[in-house]
């Protein structure tokens, strides 16, 4: 038991050094994290523009095929207006 009592007062020693590095140093970290995310962003709008320039092939539309009704469903949905001609 006593090991595991040596370990864990490490561990509460460490966990304080720790919180006080963090506590003294905030500003810094949260200046790091500010530059860190700008920095990506800027990164991230480059190589999208980059990426749109390389690969600007157009698309044309697909082609619509014409549908053709037999009589017998002309005949099926008279109350509807298909806009057929006959």
């Amino acid at each position: 038991m006593s090991e595991l009592d040596e370990f864990l007062n490490y561990l509460e020693i460490s966990y304080e050094k720790l919180n006080a590095f963090v506590i003294l140093n905030l500003s810094e970290f949260v200046l790091g994290i500010l530059i860190i995310s700008i920095a990506v962003v800027i990164i991230s709008m480059a190589y999208v523009l980059v990426l749109s320039k390389a690969t600007s092939k157009k698309r044309s539309a697909p082609k619509r095929k014409k549908m053709k009704y037999t009589n017998e469903f002309i005949q099926g949905v008279q109350g509807i207006d298909l806009d057929l001609k006959k």
